[in-house]
């Protein structure tokens, strides 16, 4: 099955999903691996010239952040830099939950202390179609800082 991006239709509210439940949780739990830190490698460059939408240390900022803003899945990538080293063969995690309930849990290698992993929302199933974020939740352990940025250009970043 290949899935298109679409603005239109939710192909997460189907029914044709509803039957297959063990799909849509295989959709909605992203093991993305290497893939964040090696993106972090090569293109947080560019970010760095960005100013983030948020950036804190603090998971209760991104709260507060998410509750006074209609936050848009458009464009948008989050970035994490651990302060501290773990291994890079453990699995770290943040969860995503959109305005109408949909959780996607994404699964990545940690990060080198102090190097960026990037995720990009557009490469994550749930947010094929724009959607509005009401919450993102970090493992209880994550020490570092997060950021989130509103890319209107990805032409160099993709």
């Amino acid at each position: 099955m290949i899935l298109k991006r679409n603005s239109k239709k939710d192909f997460f509210s189907s029914e044709l999903l509803s039957e297959v439940p063990a799909f849509k949780k295989y959709l909605l739990n992203v093991y993305l691996y290497r893939i964040p830190y090696s993106e972090g490698l090569y293109k947080y460059k560019h970010l760095e010239k960005m100013f983030p939408l948020i950036e804190t240390r603090e998971s209760k900022k991104i709260d507060l952040f998410l509750k006074d803003n209609a936050f848009s899945s458009k464009n948008k990538v989050i970035v994490i830099t651990p302060t501290i080293n773990e291994l890079p063969s453990s699995v770290s995690y943040i969860k995503l939950e959109s305005g109408n309930g949909y959780v996607t849990t994404i699964f990545y290698n940690p990060c080198k202390k102090n190097k960026a992993c990037v995720v990009n929302l557009l490469n994550i199933p749930l947010f094929y179609k724009e959607r509005i974020i009401s919450n993102i939740t970090f493992e209880d352990k994550f020490k570092g800082s997060i950021a989130i940025y509103d890319i209107k250009d990805l032409s160099n970043l993709w």
